[in-house]
């Protein structure tokens, strides 16, 4: 049988590659052990840099997002008391200017209720205007409230907003400064204030604790909303020129 001295030679030829630290092969094209591993310690180097790249993007653009998140959700609170604000106003127009807790629980009130201390009981006769109390959710309170769209059942546990008792429509105070109701998450020397019924006075040091970043908002008897922030809470309450204020906190 005639003998192949080409092949026989290419064999011998990559017998003694091998031999010599080369390893793998495309056809009969060498590639030395060392390149190899340089060939991976760079790919690994490539995928560093490129989960670097990742990180300092995700840097890059999670602040402007994370912002505009929470911008989100404070122009919908803003909303949100916008209407509250607007449907005490329609459910006055129909009791003598008078709200809820002016008004007995026999005219569809909840004067009696003022004692109780439970924020939702001022809210529920706001249902005959408000058909759905989603508006009575804050979205900062995702994971501390749960939002629902009917008033059957309907409690605090549903509610991100206090309400104050000492608002007053046809008085002789300024209704643009007098607070009718407002974000649940206010605080006293650091701790938030507990569900119930909460009285201020001109000297007690108020703030914001939660909710919205270092803020909150506040509805007023004139209809207007703002979003106060933490070093304004204490002058905006005094601005009313009430000697106490009586909150219902949920």
């Amino acid at each position: 049988m005639p003998v192949n001295l080409q092949k026989i030679a290419d064999w011998l030829s990559v017998e003694k590659a091998c031999r010599g630290g080369w390893c793998g092969y495309r056809g009969f094209t060498m590639i030395p052990a060392a390149s190899k591993e340089r060939l991976s310690a760079f790919t690994l180097i490539e995928l560093l840099v490129v989960v670097a790249i990742i990180l300092i993007m995700l840097a890059m653009f999670s602040s402007p997002h994370q912002g505009g998140r929470q911008k989100a959700r404070m122009v919908m609170c803003m909303s949100n008391l916008k209407q509250v604000s607007l449907t005490y106003s329609l459910w006055a127009g129909v009791k003598s200017n008078s709200f809820p807790w002016e008004v007995s629980t026999n005219a569809g009130g909840t004067m009696e209720l003022v004692a109780n201390g439970n924020a939702a009981d001022h809210f529920h006769p706001l249902s005959k205007f408000l058909r759905q109390p989603e508006s009575l959710f804050c979205p900062t309170d995702l994971y501390s409230r749960q939002r629902t769209n009917s008033y059957l059942g309907f409690s605090n546990t549903n509610l991100s907003y206090f309400v104050s008792l000492d608002a007053r429509i046809g008085t002789s105070l300024n209704p643009s400064y007098l607070i009718l109701a407002g974000d649940r998450h206010l605080s006293v020397g650091n701790q938030s204030v507990s569900p119930g019924l909460f009285v201020t006075t001109n000297y007690t040091l108020l703030g914001w604790k939660g909710g919205h970043p270092a803020c909150g908002v506040l509805a007023f008897v004139d209809g207007h909303v703002e979003a106060n922030p933490m070093k304004q809470i204490t002058s905006v309450f005094q601005r009313q020129s009430i000697a106490t204020n009586r909150l219902v906190i949920p």
